[in-house]
């Protein structure tokens, strides 16, 4: 690894599939870690946008089209070129990430990072300046082919200390709105029937889910979406996951049961009012919704985020999605309504104790929640993960945030709990 070759290094697709993936693909319906660097990883080089220029300069004496800069190719680059230079090491895919053990693709992080299109990517180590890393590059023919590809239309670039990343991609999203802060799934649960909503993380490296008050259960496995419900209709709700390499539900006490491809998203809700929670999958690919033992209908777009709820305050769940480029919340059934803006986490609940859910969405960059109808309290802050529930048993559910950097609970009215660790789902 200390020769200078060995310093350089290129993901390629073959020359077709370049030529004819301008299309989007489907994007995974779960993040696969994030796309967030840790605090203590080597701060990015300020210079590693003159990249971009140089990349232009050469693509320009070639007669190619100049490169828009993608935000969404911008973040997985500099996430890349800091997490390889906290850990000294040099490979497309992330190593011992999320979790010690594991390995993150290369497109697992591109479409982390929300570019859900074709891409491909030149790293380097060792190198001191933009120009120096360039010049490498373009002596590689595989790292020149990148460089060169007359399919890529954006760019992102990033550095860290002495490591390097640029991501090329197919489809130019340079106009796109900026890409949402990832947020983990979140389903509030009462695991013991008390009517309260309790608090509980799952813990993806040992697929433990630790209740509090509670006890500790060992269901899943470092893959799998936690999809807490009640599916069989007693008073209290079942722990739960969803497995997406084979699209199998896991719920304790219960038979598995096949539902969903890879590239669905989980969305368990009462879609038939018989006081159970439904299996059920969305696919963003096709905006069809595929409820077991019930109907399969489209609704939404591939940008869409699934929010089903009772927006209407009948016996059954709704089928909804909110557009992150419009901040259109779109209810089957109901008009469409304009609430939130991209960068915005759509955080339905019951709030207001008038049993129907609320459109409200928690905005990270200044931790204000709006509420629809309701009032705007200020709860969190830009790294939590918002948690409504009804935690306290009384007929509303409460503004709440999870922090992740301390394992600590904030619920609106109550005091803060320790509850989990960084690498948790609440």
């Amino acid at each position: 690894m200390h020769e200078k070759c060995s310093h350089l290094s290129v993901r390629l697709k073959l020359a077709l599939l370049i030529a004819v993936a301008a299309l989007a693909a489907p994007a995974p319906a779960w993040a696969i870690g994030d796309c967030i660097p840790d605090g203590d990883w080597p701060a990015p080089r300020g210079d590693a946008a003159e990249l971009v220029d140089l990349v232009n300069q050469h693509r320009a004496s070639r007669g190619l089209a100049l490169l828009r800069v993608s935000l969404r190719l911008t973040d997985a680059a500099v996430w890349k070129s800091r997490h390889m230079a906290k850990f000294s090491y040099l490979t497309h895919d992330d190593p011992n990430y999320p979790l010690p053990g594991q390995i993150r693709p290369f497109s697992d992080r591109v479409r982390t990072c929300g570019y859900v299109w074709s891409a491909g990517e030149n790293i380097a180590w060792g190198y001191a300046t933009p120009q120096s890393v360039m010049q490498a590059w373009l002596s590689s023919t595989g790292h020149r082919q990148n460089i060169e590809g007359p399919g890529f239309t954006v760019i992102g670039v990033g550095g860290a200390g002495t490591h390097w990343t640029q991501v090329f991609g197919v489809y130019d999203d340079s106009g796109l709105p900026p890409p949402p802060a990832p947020q983990p799934r979140f389903f509030a649960a009462d695991f013991d029937s008390d009517g309260k909503d309790d608090i509980a993380v799952w813990r993806p490296s040992n697929g433990m889910w630790y209740v509090r008050g509670g006890g500790a259960l060992q269901w899943g496995a470092a893959e799998d979406v936690p999809v807490p419900g009640d599916y069989d209709g007693d008073p209290q709700d079942d722990v739960a996951v969803w497995r997406p390499s084979n699209g199998t539900w896991y719920v304790h006490g219960s038979p598995p049961v096949q539902w969903g491809l890879s590239g669905d998203a989980p969305v368990r809700a009462d879609f038939g009012a018989d006081g159970k929670d439904d299996i059920a999958v969305w696919r963003r690919s096709t905006g069809v919704w595929h409820v077991r033992g019930g109907s399969s209908v489209q609704w939404g777009a591939a940008e869409d985020v699934p929010v089903p709820g009772d927006y209407d305050g009948d016996p059954q769940d709704d089928i909804a999605v909110w557009r992150p480029s419009n901040g259109i919340w779109y209810v089957q059934g109901s008009p469409p309504v304009q609430w939130g803006r991209s960068g915005d986490v759509p955080v339905p609940a019951d709030f207001d104790a008038d049993g129907k859910d609320d459109i409200a969405v928690w905005r990270p960059s200044t931790g204000v929640w709006y509420l629809r109808g309701g009032s705007s309290p200020q709860w969190g802050v830009s790294e939590d993960v918002p948690v409504p529930g009804d935690y306290d048993g009384d007929p509303q559910d409460d503004v709440a945030v999870w922090r992740p950097s301390n394992g600590i609970w904030y619920v609106e009215g109550s005091s803060p709990v320790q509850w989990g660790a960084r690498g948790d789902v609440p």
